[in-house]
């Protein structure tokens, strides 16, 4: 008795529906991109809020590719405006050169208050990853 009671309890642990880690919300949201090229000259560009939502999306990281054979950064900016003079946050800076990429996904996604402001040199592609809720 002790042994067919063993087996089912085997059978019942091994096939009973277990969530598994894969299935939550968090593994089951789409990440949207927003792609800035600089062109040829130094650019500050303030995302509008309807693409990046404050207080809703979250910036899983950010990247930076190189356009020509030069050195390139870029810096996201936690700023309603374009104006990253003084009382605002930067979020990340990264650098790449012509055989390497820039950028990182953060360990956290992080909150946005005011919103994204993309400052980088000329002749860079800045991609951000961010989620929506």
């Amino acid at each position: 008795m002790r042994k067919l009671l063993s087996v089912v309890l085997v059978i019942g642990v091994l096939f009973g529906v277990v969530p598994c880690f894969a299935q939550g919300d968090t593994h089951s949201q789409v990440i949207y991109t927003e792609i800035v090229d600089s062109g040829a000259t130094t650019l500050i560009t303030a995302i509008p809020v309807t693409k990046i939502r404050p207080d809703v999306d979250k910036i899983l990281g950010m990247e930076v590719i190189a356009l020509t054979s030069s050195t390139v950064v870029a810096a996201l900016w936690d700023s309603a405006t374009a104006d990253i003079s003084s009382g605002v946050e930067m979020i990340s800076e990264f650098e790449a050169t012509p055989y390497y990429a820039g950028g990182a996904f953060f360990p956290f996604p992080r909150y946005i208050v005011k919103g994204i402001v993309v400052d980088q040199t000329a002749y860079a592609r800045v991609i951000i990853y961010y989620v929506r809720n």
